[in-house]
């Protein structure tokens, strides 16, 4: 089952596609999209106030390439291994550009499996910016990681 990583904010973000050509990180407002397939309803749950829901997608087309970065899971003789964690890291960075460049400061982020959207959130956790692109950092699932910095 796939991962799914929502941006809840007051900011307005330019929206991005995904590109078969070039994957990447996207970004697209499920508020404004009804037509996407995210459950607007259930993710509208997890929303305090906030103007804007974005769901955040990977390079692999959807949320799945938000799993861990950690180096030791991938195995550096293996061209496959070593063209995802590239990928995975490239992410990480747009996502750290994204959240800096767009003053997410007060945001957060909530990562589900898909499915699990409106859930109860099991935990708050204030992380700075930073940390997002950090080696090993991972983001688990039904927790609220209120951004900072």
């Amino acid at each position: 089952m796939c991962l799914a990583m929502y941006l809840f904010t007051n900011n307005n973000i330019e929206e991005t596609k995904w590109d078969k050509e070039n994957p990447g990180m996207y970004i697209e407002n499920i508020k404004l999209k009804k037509e996407t397939g995210y459950d607007a309803a259930e993710t509208s749950k997890w929303n305090e106030n906030n103007k804007n829901t974005y769901y955040i997608g990977s390079y692999e087309g959807c949320g799945c390439g938000w799993h861990s970065t950690k180096e030791s899971d991938f195995d550096r003789n293996n061209e496959e291994d070593k063209e995802e964690l590239f990928n995975k890291i490239k992410d990480r960075r747009a996502l750290h550009k994204l959240l800096k460049s767009n003053n997410c400061n007060g945001s957060y982020i909530i990562v589900c499996q898909e499915g699990d959207q409106g859930k109860e959130i099991n935990k708050t956790i204030k992380i700075n910016i930073e940390k997002v692109k950090k080696a090993g950092f991972s983001f688990y699932e039904l927790v609220k990681y209120i951004l900072k910095g």
